[in-house]
């Protein structure tokens, strides 16, 4: 019986040393594991530095938009003191021009002022 007992602790001790050398990875494990993660890691700063590139993209295009826009800005404020200034040109003149047709036809322009 003795033997028997042996034979079931040296059967234990030889599957608890197989399962101990069992969980840990082998040299070719840890390089597939490691090169997996290291692929990972690739693949994830290559879609980062997409975005950088798309966002440096985006922030060029916005800036010469908004240069764009400025100038069309100073450009239309140019168009409104221009209109401005012609607005008050041709009041003048048309205020001019009805002082000296009073003066020249003054019944012709009190017939005019009366005209619904």
């Amino acid at each position: 019986m003795k033997n028997h007992y042996i034979f079931i602790g040296t059967i234990t001790i030889g599957l608890v040393i197989l399962s101990a050398c069992s969980s840990q990875p082998t040299l070719g494990e840890q390089m597939i594991n490691q090169s997996s993660g290291t692929e990972e890691l690739g693949k994830q700063w290559s879609k980062a530095n997409e975005k950088v590139e798309t966002g440096d993209k985006l922030i060029k295009q916005g800036n010469e938009m908004i240069e764009d826009a400025r100038k069309k800005m100073r450009e239309g404020e140019d168009k409104v003191i221009e209109g401005k200034k012609l607005v008050a040109e041709g009041k003048l003149q048309m205020e001019e021009s009805e002082k000296v047709y009073k003066n020249r036809f003054p019944r012709a322009y009190e017939r005019i002022q009366k005209t619904p």
